[in-house]
């Protein structure tokens, strides 16, 4: 009887492995990343990545508008490829052709811009749960939010403590009910910038807020939503980066610039794309002094330190910033006027990314000073036709001090192209500083309507500046 059943068993073990012989092998279908999805859009002239997973040294073919690649999956499954760069245009469909077959369907081809940062980039049009929350005009904006040639992706919230391979998100066609749970600032850049170059334009937003920046900056260091957000998005071709951040760095000071220069050539780095633009926020205006959040009762010198550090990566290599400090609000850390904010951010990529000779994408930028007896004149670069008050009135938030350190109020005047700046109370002038206050909201503009960003002539350390 053991012995009957022992043959079975040898019998049934011998079926098994024959028949395992006979089949075929194991099927790995072509798999895409989910940046890559009906309607999405991909960026033009220049070599367009592809990739995904097959099975091992399986052969795979991608086709779009008449171009052609090959290549072979890695021992690991993985493949990539470069399509040959295209021009504007579609619909088109991407297929990819390995053991079987994927198709994307309704493909564009134009201008891709990647936007990250904290809460204010993150903000929506008009948020579902809490409409309030939403930005000014938003009624207005959703009823103009029908753009066949404007495509959004949105990478979901993901902490991650190593990079991963795959996105959580999808892509979004541009219409009213996927505009309003969208980033505003990323969604208005995208329609303005469509509407002056005639071109498909996407944006793809990785935002996440309450977080420092170094957590959005490839490792070492430790980027847990860098890695589960910008990470998978690599290396998607993209023309440049929109970087809105800043206000759980206010206290960094100068450690901001360095910390914010490791990420753009970071992300230069991960992309392999070169120095792609890179443009960023100048943060609004806000008492943090009156508050406990990042740090309980700054001094008010703190934010314009911040400012400064982020003025000082303009030194990066293709950059630019956009000033909003005539459209915070003190009282609200996420204001909701953030038309202008895209509007600066699309000036920026018009005049230097796309070669635009009549706009004028920055205010007033502060460039040397020199005493003149019992008065300092301030000389500017992008003056734009002149310098002027916003609003009429004369010329606030500036401030003079002598070599005891202390400044007070100034009188400040338009001279040309430069500001005298004077006051009574110092007859030997040696630093002025503008809008070095949290909430400043200065009235200096170039005649484009461009603001002044706040500085300072000297280089005092911050306890010199607060006796």
């Amino acid at each position: 009887m053991k012995l009957r059943i022992l043959l079975q068993s040898c019998g049934a073990i011998a079926c098994l492995a024959i028949a395992a012989l006979l089949a075929p092998p194991a099927r790995a279908d072509v798999r895409m990343p989910k940046i890559f999805g009906d309607h999405m859009l991909l960026q033009r002239e220049q070599p367009i990545p592809v990739w995904g997973w097959a099975s091992a040294d399986e052969a795979i073919t991608i086709k779009l508008n008449g171009a052609e690649a090959s290549t072979v999956a890695s021992k690991d499954g993985k493949w990539k490829v470069a399509l040959p760069a295209q021009q504007a245009g579609g619909p088109f469909t991407l297929t990819i052709t390995g053991k079987n077959t994927v198709s994307f369907n309704d493909v564009l081809i134009g201008e891709v811009w990647f936007c990250s940062g904290q809460s204010n980039m993150d903000m929506r049009v008009a948020p579902s749960k809490k409409p309030a929350d939403g930005i000014l005009d938003r009624e207005k904006v959703l009823s103009d939010a029908n753009h066949p040639k404007v495509r959004l992706f949105h990478v979901d919230y993901n902490w991650q403590r190593a990079p991963i391979d795959d996105v959580k998100g999808r892509w979004l066609l541009c219409e009213p009910k996927n505009v309003a749970d969208y980033s505003a600032v990323a969604y208005l850049f995208a329609a303005q910038l469509q509407k002056d170059l005639d071109v498909p334009v996407a944006v793809i937003t990785a935002a996440m807020g309450g977080m420092p920046i170094n957590q959005f900056s490839p490792p070492p260091d430790p980027a847990f939503w860098y890695n589960g957000m910008i990470a998978p998005v690599i290396p998607y071709g993209i023309r440049g980066a929109l970087w809105y951040q800043g206000e759980t760095d206010m206290n960094l000071g100068m450690e901001y610039f360095r910390r914010q220069k490791r990420l753009i050539e970071g992300w230069r780095r991960a992309w392999g794309q070169g120095p792609f633009p890179f443009y960023f926020v100048q943060i609004a205006p806000f008492a943090y002094s009156k508050g406990t959040w990042p740090v309980k009762n700054p001094p008010p010198e703190f934010v314009p330190l911040l400012w400064e550090a982020q003025a000082a990566s303009l030194a990066v290599p293709n950059t630019g910033m956009a000033v909003i400090t005539d459209v915070g609000d003190p009282k609200d850390i996420h204001p909701k006027n953030k038309q202008p904010v895209a509007d600066r951010l699309v000036r920026l990529a018009l005049a230097n990314t796309y070669g635009r000779k009549d706009i004028v994408s920055s205010g007033p930028r502060f460039s040397r000073a020199a005493v003149e007896g019992d008065h300092i004149r301030i000389r500017f670069d992008h003056v734009a036709g002149g310098l002027v008050s916003r609003d009429g009135k004369p010329l606030d938030w500036f401030t003079i001090a002598g070599k005891d350190k202390k400044f007070v109020p100034a009188e400040a005047t338009i001279d040309g192209d430069a500001i005298i700046v004077r006051s009574k109370e110092v007859a030997e002038p040696t630093a002025v500083r503008f809008g070095w206050h949290e909430t400043a909201q200065p009235n200096l503009v170039n005649k484009a309507g461009l603001p002044t960003a706040p500085f300072r002539t000297d280089d005092w350390p911050l306890e010199a500046a607060r006796k």
